[in-house]
């Protein structure tokens, strides 16, 4: 995990940034900026939150991981057409994959709130296991 301190008087110590909700909204941002970019941000976005996925809080983690399953549902809808050129689809698949690894509650909720809003993760909103099983369709 990362750590990060701050000055206290003469000495340093360590800061947990990660405990209001200003944080949670700046680690969403930079996800959200991440997605599609052709640059080093998307890697390092990535890294920094398997680093830091237990210091966020439940909601900031459902939020990164609704917001990846929309990203790369909205890659499958343009594939044929070309319409979009996504980087690193494969990359995010991997990160989503694993952040979904980690939760499984929270990962539902991810993935019935992704499918909420594009429709084409979950055919069965009621059935959890199905939809984690059509999610990873999306992810391979």
């Amino acid at each position: 995990m990362t750590q990060y301190y701050i000055k206290s008087g003469r000495k340093y110590v360590q800061a947990f940034p990660f405990k209001s909700l200003n944080e949670g909204i700046v680690v969403t941002s930079a996800v959200r900026y991440a997605l599609g970019r052709m640059t080093y941000v998307p890697d390092s976005i990535m890294n920094f939150c398997r680093d830091n996925w237990a210091e966020f809080d439940p909601n900031t983690r459902q939020v990164i991981m609704r917001d990846v399953l929309e990203w790369l549902a909205d890659r499958f809808k343009f594939v044929e057409s070309d319409k979009h050129d996504m980087a690193y689809p494969d990359d995010w698949r991997l990160f989503v994959s694993w952040c979904l690894d980690q939760n499984f509650e929270e990962s539902t909720i991810a993935v019935h709130e992704a499918n909420r809003s594009k429709h084409t993760i979950c055919a069965y909103e009621n059935d959890d296991l199905e939809c984690h099983e059509l999610a990873w369709n999306i992810l391979v």
